[in-house]
């Protein structure tokens, strides 16, 4: 049977967290039950481009923190794996069973999803193409392959992703696994729900120590946060007026407080120089 390569965009591409998924395992519960690959589409787009600039001689270091199947992960490592440096990238999450999926790398996606192009069957619009998505489509397509055409299931192809890897960790344990200085940019979306007010503000004090001087810290690109002034009290600015989820640890010789009295007070929102 002939397998065909997929045709999907990857802003709805929807991963099983129930039965039909291959890790699944109904006794160990699962904090985030559905993620997908480049879910934040041009959100994404702007990260990985901001990581460009900062390549260098050295591979980038990222971290996920709260990977659940690595999705998220494996999304970075195909939109940046054409670097001559692969970049590092870590995924961790306190669920065993989703880590044990992550390192297999099999997927399955909605059946009623295989198709997507511009519009779903609702007809709902959804991102038109771009050459980033055509390029990540093309990339998927020569990382990942289809291994069961009747359940649309995709697995990763060998070690092409041997700069990826998982642990069973919770977040807020991260200043005991990584050294200080160390991340270009650490991700950390719907698992903040899940955290009380104390531990979302011990895991930012903790993700300020880890991060590079001008490495990024990406939350949940939708709404409003409630603890942005606490970021900012620790010391991390917002330099980008385009993606205001981005928090950035700023280099070392910034006057952190001058920033925000200019940035916040007098509405100036575009440091991109700092």
């Amino acid at each position: 049977m002939k397998i065909n390569s997929i045709s999907l965009n990857f802003g709805t591409t929807r991963i099983y967290k129930d039965e039909k998924n291959p890790s699944f395992n109904p006794k160990e519960p699962v904090l985030v039950k559905y993620t997908s690959f480049f879910r934040y589409g041009e959100n994404d787009e702007f990260i990985v481009n901001e990581l460009r600039k900062k390549s260098g001689n050295e591979p980038l270091k990222i971290l996920s923190a709260g990977c659940s199947y690595g999705e998220e992960v494996y999304s970075y490592a195909l939109a940046l794996c054409d670097l001559e440096n692969k970049p590092i990238i870590y995924g961790i999450d306190a669920s065993q069973q989703a880590i044990l999926g992550a390192r297999k790398g099999v997927y399955m996606l909605d059946t009623m999803e295989q198709s997507f192009l511009e519009k779903g069957y609702t007809g709902k619009e959804y991102r038109p193409k771009t050459p980033y998505n055509e390029m990540l489509k093309k990339r998927f397509n020569q990382y990942f392959e289809q291994i069961n055409p009747s359940t649309s299931q995709y697995r990763r192809k060998g070690d092409e992703f041997y700069n990826c890897s998982f642990g069973c960790a919770n977040i807020t344990n991260i200043d005991s696994m990584f050294e200080e200085n160390s991340q270009d940019l650490i991700l950390c979306r719907m698992v903040l729900y899940h955290l009380s007010d104390e531990d979302k503000k011990d895991f930012f004090k903790k993700a300020y120590k880890l991060l590079k001087p001008n490495g990024m810290l990406a939350l949940e690109p939708l709404g409003e946060y409630s603890y942005q002034n606490t970021l900012l009290e620790l010391g991390f600015i917002q330099p980008y007026k385009e993606a205001k989820n981005i928090f950035t640890k700023p280099k070392e010789d910034i006057d952190v407080y001058k920033y925000i009295k200019d940035s916040i007070l007098n509405n100036k929102s575009n440091f991109n120089n700092i």
